[in-house]
């Protein structure tokens, strides 16, 4: 499990030193807090980045041109296919078109397979 979820956390376009884990804690998630980005919460993050590379890896699978994702201030996930005519939140994760690809394609021949 934790192969995929390194594999997808490079899936993503980031600006300057930002990282999923970054992204995630500055989010809206409801399941992130303060005290998450502390050392001694890290079983706890990284628990919590499985949970939500799960949820995208989802929409991902089911809606695979999906660009941007983010949470919501209710918490929810939520997920735009970019058109020039719907806003983007600008806390939104970006996705890399050509990376989600291939890491598509991977997970499908993996399922395949087994």
């Amino acid at each position: 499990m934790i192969d995929w979820i390194e594999e997808l956390k490079e899936c993503f376009i980031f600006l300057g030193e930002e990282d999923f884990t970054t992204w995630l804690l500055r989010s809206k998630c409801p399941k992130v807090g303060p005290y998450l980005g502390e050392e001694r919460f890290t079983n706890m993050r990284l628990h919590v980045e499985g949970e939500s590379l799960k949820e995208i890896l989802d929409i991902l699978l089911r809606e695979p041109l999906a660009d941007y994702f983010w949470y919501s201030y209710n918490g929810k996930l939520n997920y735009l296919v970019y058109s020039e005519n719907q806003p983007v939140p600008n806390d939104a994760l970006i996705v890399d078109s050509k990376r989600i690809k291939a890491f598509l394609r991977d997970i499908k021949i993996e399922s395949i397979i087994n």
